[in-house]
């Protein structure tokens, strides 16, 4: 079982790729880019935590339990949290096994050994030459000395340009001698130049207050932000990092700063429109309005109607639009006071767990508790829906309880997976916690089992991948 988390799993880090496993393979999938493959991880590990950036760019935690099976269409970036961000690719179709031993993390391939190979590159390459986003993780290396002069800005720079020379120079190497295909040595040539970039801005950011005293600190960052938006958009996690930045360095004292207000709102704004163009503006437009909404920014109608006529990207038009539903919906619920209360998947009604029940007497009910980051859980839908086969919906009936804290997470998962929307809930997030205590939810995925006078059969019933469920519920439903 994995233990709850709540956090934001959306494992869409790196659209613009796609490929895996061998050459013909790859040639395959880039001719079919939107078609998933379940990638299976086998892992071993002893507390050891990881996270990714979402399609936002923004870090969020990743756990694995013993197996995990994701489903998904393009490569995905995850980072151990450790020193050096440890980077590790993971492809549509691979199957690897994750493995901690004195606290050194592995990753190999059971079938292919050249994703292990590619695997180990990473990996080696930052122990060689330092972290990837390590400012997430600051100070380290050079900027942790103090910067007087512009000499010293001047040396740094030259440090940070021939970091990126030898990662290129290892990655060229690399290449010939495993004879890799351009798919893998794009993606890592694009993290190498936005790491660099994202040095460059740090430098700058760093030494604000020295550069800004000699008239040049707008300058130097307007220099490299021109060169930054100038890119092909690439939804690699270093790149959107390298794009957040950019803006949050540019109008403000701080790096990964998000707008505190609608003065900041409009000028982030205002910015973007102004120097970017193309999926680098809906990007950022997106973000920016993202973070006000979070924060119960007001969001002045000229700004929310421009976004949607000229944002290109219709994933980020859904998932403003969905916030922004979200957003509304708290507001008027943040009142509620009971400790069962749910919400349906089109978020305009409420529900009671308890009064669910009791609608639905004379039925054996199935409770699923789950999320959509949880893989374990998602590996169960198959069997939910052998279930929903065989017995009649006047006698069996499943509801499925998502614990998920983001609701375009959740909503997102139901579409995937095409679930039975109208027996689909949400935990409202001010009430989760009650609702968790009540049942004692300390793990997912969590199966209760419901017999017809709306008491309790099993607290904690098999999975449904498990033949004990069926035999459990087909003593029950003809009684």
């Amino acid at each position: 079982m994995k233990k709850i988390f709540f956090f934001n799993c959306l494992l869409v880090l790196f659209i613009s790729c796609n490929g895996q496993i061998n050459g013909i393979e790859k040639k395959k999938m880039l001719n079919t880019s939107n078609e998933s493959k379940n990638t299976y991880i086998k892992a071993e590990l002893r507390g050891t935590s990881f996270f990714y950036t979402d399609s936002f760019g923004r870090g969020n935690n990743f756990s694995f339990s013993s197996v995990n099976i994701l489903n998904h269409s393009s490569p995905i970036f995850l980072f151990q949290s450790d020193q050096l961000n440890t980077p590790f690719i993971i492809f549509p179709g691979d199957s690897l096994f994750l493995k901690e031993y004195n606290n050194d993390i592995t990753i190999t391939s059971f079938t292919n050994h050249q994703r292990t190979e590619e695997l180990a590159f990473l990996k080696n390459m930052v122990k060689k030459t330092g972290a990837i986003l390590y400012d997430l993780f600051l100070p380290q290396e050079y900027f942790n000395k103090e910067i007087t002069t512009i000499v010293q800005i001047k040396l740094i720079e030259k440090l940070i340009l021939e970091k990126k020379g030898t990662r290129e120079k290892m990655l060229i190497s690399f290449a010939e001698k495993n004879k890799t295909d351009s798919l893998f040595i794009k993606t890592i040539s694009d993290l190498i130049t936005a790491d660099y970039f994202n040095e460059q801005l740090l430098l700058k950011w760093k030494c604000r207050n020295l550069l800004l005293s000699k008239n040049n600190f707008y300058n130097s960052i307007d220099s490299l932000n021109k060169i930054i938006y100038s890119f092909p958009f690439s939804c690699n996690p270093a790149y959107l990092h390298l794009l957040n930045n950019s803006v949050s360095i540019r109008l403000t004292k701080y790096r990964d700063h998000s707008v505190s207000d609608i003065s900041e709102m409009k000028a982030w704004y205002d910015y973007v429109k102004l120097n970017t163009l193309g999926l680098t503006q809906s990007f950022l437009t997106a973000n920016i309005l993202r973070c006000a909404m979070k924060k119960n920014i007001s969001i002045p109608i000229e700004y929310e109607r421009d976004f949607f006529e000229n944002c290109i990207d219709s994933n980020y038009k859904r998932n403003i639009s969905q916030e922004g539903k979200i957003k509304f919906l708290s507001n008027r619920l943040n009142t509620l006071e009971s400790d069962d209360y749910l919400i349906t998947p089109s978020l305009k009604k409420k529900a009671s767990l308890g009064k669910i029940i009791t609608d639905n007497k004379q039925k054996i009910l199935l409770i699923d508790f789950w999320a959509s980051w949880c893989s374990p859980c998602r590996q169960e839908s198959p069997y939910l829906k052998q279930l929903e086969t065989i017995y009649s919906s006047n006698k069996f009936l499943i509801i499925s309880i998502s614990t998920d804290e983001n609701l375009t997470n959740w909503l997102k998962a139901i579409e995937d997976d095409k679930l039975v929307i109208s027996n689909n809930y949400c935990i409202i997030k001010n009430t989760s916690t009650d609702l968790i205590k009540k049942f004692n939810i300390s793990t997912i995925p969590r199966y209760m089992l419901i017999g017809k006078n709306g008491k309790i059969i099993s607290e904690d019933a098999p999975r449904p991948s498990d033949p004990k469920l069926k035999m459990l519920i087909d003593k029950y439903i003809n009684q």
